[in-house]
């Protein structure tokens, strides 16, 4: 949910960029204004830190019930040794 909230919010800033709702000096076009600052911090200090943190949250979950951990792989390394073919050399 706070995804789609913040996804709602970040198209109602692009809308902003059109030069035609703002060049109306309506009523509609204040009360956008007026919305659109409101939601814009309500992104800033809540959906945007919210959202970060659910990430998170879920990584840790992921992790945890995950068998791999991380997802790195051991490489397991062989040790050289020097073969004697039995000749005297």
């Amino acid at each position: 949910m706070c995804f789609a909230a913040f996804g709602a919010v970040s198209c109602l800033s692009l809308s902003s960029l059109t030069s035609r709702i703002f060049d109306l000096s309506s009523l509609g076009a204040v009360m956008y204004n007026a919305v659109l600052q409101f939601v814009t911090l309500v992104q800033m200090f809540m959906l945007g830190p919210r959202l970060i943190l659910s990430i998170r949250e879920y990584h840790v979950k992921l992790v945890a019930t995950s068998e791999e951990g991380t997802g790195i792989s051991t490489i397991a390394f062989q040790e050289r040794t020097q073969v004697s073919t039995g000749g005297g050399v």
